[in-house]
């Protein structure tokens, strides 16, 4: 299908230099030539409800939303509704605020065809001419159209974009007939697509889980590393939610080999370090972009190479593990050293297994239940926790054997990824030359079936009805590029 795409006959200059040349016959126009631009206004997520007027907030559009938005992901109630700006079929959801210029102003477009509405930090474009919506939904959120709204992003920990500007974002607009042909050839494309990016993705999923099994199979004993079975004589771990262990693994607390230190920054010049789940310890730059909390670094705890670093706060999601690197982390972390000859890394590799991980969600105290609110795993709650290790020699050779074997399935998952990112990429290309008039899909749409859009009844005549109402209301709201 891709193959038979070939250029228009007729090009012109666009003007735009992120557009560059587009067909004889299409326009390239300003959002603010096209429709309105709205502020939208709203609540707090404590107004959401299980069941009511289904609301997008800003969030929604960087973690849900990809071009169209077809369903909400929470609803306030309806009386709540009414301090929130309706959404109509058809408008276009702008994110206003972000954490970087590069992905400032997520967009998709509102295909629901209910009664809707969107929180606060959202920009609303209504569209005046006839304009079809799931083109604008795939243009608006094209590459061009990201590096325009880039340019406009303004913020340093947090980045925002406003109506005035984004009333200025061109894009090339062919005729509306032609507009649906290109929308109806891309959900065909982005369908396809979508499959195979979710099975990549269902993929990476299942090669990460084989890999903590390998891990967890290897260090709580299940497996002898040496010939890859169970050992020959196994003992009861003393423990109701450890299972068997082998027999010559001396049981011990880990109080008896680790010792807590509290060695603080008196300078703030050292590396800020913090965990990553799929990383562990890792230099705080390289990971995040938001700006460390406080303005220095001053009473940071130290962390030497060979400590084992605890995030008190999410030790039941594994965020334990032995530092390779010299740096501080937040004083509200624990950090400790090893007494014996044990191996940190070992030790970390053990207590992030699903066993210790539930059994620190049961050990944590403070406000909030469940694995939510601030929950912390106390020093002596952890050190308070049994562990079965096997002697120094057989956690070096577990250790070795581990990293072979880590080593090869990160090859795997890698290869994977890059293919995944591969596709994303030929995806956001294509999308960009389709809606920019770099190719032309107008034959092919036409023969193209169509595609069940919509999952689940619809009743329309209501939808449209309830539009009708929200006209005037609409009508009153503040104009924002007034």
């Amino acid at each position: 299908m891709l193959a038979e795409l070939k250029p228009y006959a007729r090009m012109k200059d666009s003007g735009v230099e992120w557009l560059g040349d587009v067909p004889a016959h299409w326009e390239v126009c300003r959002l603010g030539q096209m429709g309105r631009l709205l502020k939208g206004r709203g609540g707090t997520k404590d107004d959401e409800v299980s069941e009511g007027v289904p609301c997008v907030r800003y969030g929604d559009l960087y973690t849900t939303h990809n071009w169209t938005i077809e369903k909400s992901r929470s609803c306030v109630s309806r009386a709540r509704s009414e301090k929130y700006t309706p959404i109509l079929y058809g408008d276009v959801l702008f994110a206003a605020s972000g954490e970087t210029t590069e992905d400032i102003g997520k967009s998709a477009v509102n295909l629901m065809r209910t009664e809707a509405c969107c929180g606060g930090d959202v920009i609303l474009f209504r569209p005046r001419l006839p304009l079809d919506p799931r083109f604008m939904g795939y243009a608006a959120g094209c590459r061009s159209a990201t590096i325009q709204k880039a340019a406009m992003g303004r913020g340093f920990t947090v980045v925002h974009i406003y109506p005035h500007q984004i009333r200025r974002i061109a894009l090339a607009l062919p005729p509306t007939a032609e507009q649906t042909a290109i929308a109806r050839f891309l959900d065909h494309a982005t369908d396809r697509i979508d499959r195979y990016i979710r099975a990549k993705e269902k993929l990476i999923g299942l090669l990460e889980e084989q890999k903590r099994a390998i891990i967890d199979e290897a260090v709580s004993g299940r497996i002898d590393v040496r010939t890859g079975k169970p050992y020959a004589d196994y003992k009861a771990s003393g423990v109701e939610w450890l299972a068997d262990v082998p027999e010559h693994w001396p049981r011990m607390r880990l109080k008896a080999i680790l010792r807590p230190v509290d060695r603080r920054s008196t300078t703030g010049t050292e590396t800020l370090l913090s965990l990553r789940r799929d990383h562990g310890v890792v230099v705080y730059a390289d990971h995040f972009r938001r700006p460390p909390q406080g303005e220095t670094l001053v009473g940071f705890k130290l962390v030497r190479a060979g400590d084992l670093v605890v995030n008190r706060l999410q030790a039941n999601n594994g965020l334990v593990f032995s530092s390779n690197l010299n740096g501080v982390v937040s004083p509200d972390y624990s950090v400790f050293e090893t007494k014996k000859p044990v191996r940190a890394q070992y030790l970390s590799a053990l207590v992030r297994t699903e066993h210790y991980r539930s059994h620190f969600r049961r050990e944590a105290r403070g406000l909030g239940t469940g694995t939510s609110g601030f929950l912390r795993l106390y020093d002596d709650a952890f050190l308070s926790t049994i562990v079965h290790l096997p002697p120094p020699a057989e956690q070096e050779l577990i250790l070795r054997r581990l990293d072979d074997a880590g080593r090869r399935m990160d090859r795997s998952i890698a290869s994977v990824r890059r293919q995944l990112e591969l596709m994303k990429e030929f995806q956001a290309g294509l999308l960009a030359d389709l809606v920019t008039g770099k190719l032309d899909v107008r034959d092919i749409a036409a023969e193209l079936p169509d595609l069940d859009l919509f999952a689940g009844e619809v009743n329309v005549d209501a939808s449209e009805a309830k539009s009708k109402s929200l006209v005037a209301e609409r009508d009153l709201m503040q104009e924002v590029n007034s």
